[in-house]
């Protein structure tokens, strides 16, 4: 299981699948949602250390160059699924590039952006814990999403998002 950062919305229900193979979050997310002050409104209402607490999370490094901050994670070292560091809404979030054979591919923007609206009119979500940081992750969402390989680029809480699957060759 993939975790794009540790807020509340993403978080708060790890107990009830404490037992995955694996779940999976970047480092820098641990890190910055451990270090923030208690005071801190992140703190208080977007992390709360109860939901994650005494599940076995993998953590992983960036190690790759992909993205707007040139870091990025190969999940299974092929190039078909990368997890990308697109930090300003929080330190360590992560946007998933799902690719297929033919080099065409999936863009899950996590909350870099909220919905398509976000990155069509660069218009960055409301929490930010890196506004400047917030507005180069959202640009190169917006230029991998315009990409002609993009089959589809689907934010987080879009409600215009209906399911539906999405093929591509294995």
């Amino acid at each position: 299981m993939l975790l794009t950062h540790l807020d509340c919305d993403h978080a708060c229900g790890l107990h009830q699948v404490a037992d995955a193979k694996r779940i999976l979050v970047s480092e820098d997310e641990m890190k910055y949602a451990k270090t923030i002050l208690p005071t801190h409104f992140d703190n208080m209402v977007r992390y709360n250390k109860k939901w994650w607490e005494g599940i076995p999370m993998t953590l992983f490094a960036y190690n790759g160059k992909e993205g707007p901050f040139k870091r990025s994670f190969d999940l299974f070292e092929d190039g078909s699924v990368q997890l990308i560091n697109i930090p300003g809404h929080c330190a360590g979030l992560s946007a998933v590039k799902i690719t297929g054979k033919d080099g065409r591919y999936v863009l899950l923007d996590a909350d870099g952006a909220y919905s398509a609206k976000n990155w069509e009119e660069m218009v960055p979500s409301g929490i930010a814990a890196s506004r400047k940081a917030q507005m180069k992750s959202l640009q190169w969402i917006r230029e991998m999403s315009m990409n002609d390989r993009c089959v589809e680029s689907l934010a987080t809480h879009d409600p215009e998002v209906k399911p539906h699957i999405i093929e591509l060759p294995v």
